[in-house]
């Protein structure tokens, strides 16, 4: 069953979202190739000595890894001495070469599913007022903060709204592979249920039993990775 056509009010709301997703795909483009943030101090936003500090905890796991560290107990690869306060299944990254030297890709892979995400909502923008909120969430600072930090939120947003746009049981797998990397995600399955209630509690019941078998099994690793969130570079 084909989707119905957009009235000309909600075709109108569309473009202009997309040319704002294009505008802001631009300058985030920019700042990244070129390392230069200072412009974001206009949004209250202090850039760092060296752009991408989060994404610099994950690439230095792979020093950490090279010389037999748990970068989760000691990641010297990490320029402010932070551990990763992440999944260990994070370090396939690292075993498969991934350092300090691949950080602004990294960086730029996360900027790029936040940028999937963003588009994905297009079909959301029916009207002015919808655009309008939309815009906000763009320009805003926090997301503006996660790009010059290189933070893998970008990531998971964009697995979460990816998630909104596709069927129940892809949905489910998306949120899944969201919680395997970061744990919250998880709380996304709730937008399936409210989607298509019966159809989604398949996908949802097996998706959350598997997400705690996980848990228990990554358990002794949870204080690990909450006292690396808690450390902050000086």
């Amino acid at each position: 069953m084909s989707s119905p056509t957009p009235s000309p009010t909600a075709r109108m709301a569309q473009h202009a979202y997309a040319i704002a997703v294009c505008g802001f795909a631009a300058l985030a483009a920019v700042m990244i190739i070129g390392g230069d943030f200072a412009v974001l101090r206009c949004l209250g936003i202090a850039p760092m000595e060296q752009p991408f500090a989060d994404a610099r905890t994950i690439t230095g796991a792979g020093i950490a890894v090279e010389r037999g560290l748990d970068p989760l107990i000691n990641n010297p690869g990490d320029p402010w001495g932070r551990t990763l306060n992440y999944p260990r299944i994070w370090l396939l990254l690292a075993q498969a070469g991934l350092g300090p030297q691949h950080t602004k890709l990294l960086a730029a892979t996360f900027t790029a599913f936040a940028l999937a995400g963003l588009w994905s909502l297009r079909a959301t923008a029916r009207n002015r007022s919808t655009v309008f909120v939309l815009l906000l969430g763009i320009c805003a600072p926090t997301m503006w903060l996660a790009i010059e930090r290189g933070n893998s939120d970008l990531l998971l947003f964009g697995l979460c709204a990816l998630a909104a746009a596709v069927p129940p049981w892809c949905a489910g797998v998306l949120v899944a592979i969201g919680a395997v990397l970061k744990l919250y995600p998880i709380a996304a399955l709730a937008a399936v249920f409210d989607r298509v209630p019966r159809r989604a509690l398949a996908v949802a019941l097996p998706t959350v039993a598997l997400f705690l078998s996980y848990l228990l099994v990554i358990a002794g690793d949870l204080p690990l990775m909450r006292a690396g969130t808690l450390s902050a570079p000086s």
